[in-house]
């Protein structure tokens, strides 16, 4: 190696090899120092354009017509893998209306949502008294609904009657209507010839059940609301 005018110029191939290294090490330790700082100065939160890159712990935001993240598997591996420690796995928020802030569909011969919880396997809430919790639906003449296992309904419950009683009334959570459906079901014998005869809406809270005559026996009935 020898020097001119300042500059390193090399004497032959070994020379050559060896400052084509050391220019291989700078340009890698400059292109290291140089993504450091980009992941430093990285924002919380990055408006991305298709195909851009999102970094491990940043949220992304699109304002096209094409999803935030969108990947598929061609393998026999899932399409998203996710776990968390201490919170939900899944968080997800819709704004449009009649969306679905989760929306899954299989488009073979399997389950479009299948959970498994050991406190419960899916709960659907409601925010407003017009909307409804949980939606079965089969449109094609099949099984709407399918429980295995016991099911527990808080409109319903059973109550007790005394000698003498020609009527019970029944407190409802929720309230009933004068449209509200009520089906009763004695669950012994409350005398020789004594019947339900009828139930009918009470009040905003209650209805009430109407024997045929007065108990002889103490007996209880089970009842049910259908709105």
């Amino acid at each position: 190696m020898r020097r001119q005018k300042g500059i390193e110029v090399p004497d032959g191939s070994a020379d050559q090899a060896l400052l084509n290294r050391r220019d291989l090490v700078l340009k890698a330790l400059a292109l290291g120092a140089g993504a450091a700082a980009a992941a430093a100065l990285a924002p919380a939160e990055a408006l991305a354009a298709d195909g851009d890159v999102v970094y491990v712990g940043q949220s992304a935001t699109t304002g096209t017509g094409n999803p935030v993240f969108s990947g598929r598997n061609t393998g026999d591996g899932p399409g998203m893998d996710i776990e968390a420690a201490k919170h939900d796995a899944i968080r997800a928020y819709a704004h449009g209306t009649n969306q679905s802030a989760v929306y899954a569909t299989h488009e073979g011969d399997g389950y479009g949502v299948f959970s498994v919880g050991g406190r419960t396997g899916v709960v659907g809430r409601a925010s407003t008294a017009l909307a409804t919790g949980v939606t079965a639906v089969n449109a094609d003449g099949g099984v709407g609904l399918s429980v295995v296992g016991k099911t527990a309904l808080q409109r319903s419950g059973v109550v007790g009657v005394g000698v003498g009683a020609k009527y019970a009334t029944v407190t409802v959570s929720g309230g009933v209507t004068a449209a509200s459906m009520y089906l009763v079901t004695m669950q012994g014998n409350p005398g020789t010839g004594v019947f339900v005869a009828y139930a009918k809406y009470f009040s905003a809270t209650e209805f009430r059940v109407y024997f045929n005559k007065a108990c002889t026996k103490s007996a209880t009935f089970a009842w049910m609301v259908l709105d």
